[in-house]
């Protein structure tokens, strides 16, 4: 694949994901902190891409100012459950992902339905859209832990 190819690839997954994000950034079921910290890699990968380019401007200024709408928004209580609440998850995954792989995160997708693991309390499978020099998706099974801080990843293993 070409590098113009790639750009090409990587402005279509970012013109479907950001609507995508701002909804769900407003659904009360996510991390309105991961949701802010999300929004604003939308707008700096658009920014960086746009040139003299007005739709990706548009675009980036559109993720910039839903990401000011929700800062500040109150974080849902954690789950009293055996499971992690949604923005549980989300909150794991984005740590993860900036410590460990040092990219930043711009939207989880969950693939299929979490439950019990055997090493682990709860395991789920994401299409995770990062930032990790261009924007892509990677399919990763994460194995969250209940710890004193909360639900933590604890295991991820990488799909195709």
């Amino acid at each position: 694949m070409t590098a113009l190819d790639r750009r090409d690839v990587e402005l279509s997954l970012l013109r479907e994901q950001l609507p995508l994000k701002i909804r769900e950034a407003f659904d009360g079921d996510g991390s309105p902190t991961a949701s802010v910290s999300q929004l604003r890699a939308f707008a700096d990968r658009l920014e960086a891409l746009a040139g003299d380019d007005a739709e990706l401007s548009s675009l980036a200024a559109d993720a910039r100012r839903a990401a000011a709408d929700v800062d500040g928004a109150v974080e849902p209580p954690p789950s009293s459950g055996p499971f992690p609440s949604w923005s549980e998850v989300e909150l794991a995954a984005n740590s993860w992902l900036a410590k460990h792989w040092k990219c930043d995160p711009l939207r989880f997708h969950k693939t299929a339905p979490g439950g019990a693991g055997a090493q682990v309390q709860y395991q789920v499978l994401v299409d995770a859209y990062v930032v990790a020099g261009y924007a892509k998706c990677v399919q990763l099974r994460l194995g969250l832990v209940r710890s004193d801080e909360g639900w933590i990843v604890g295991t991820v293993a990488v799909g195709s």
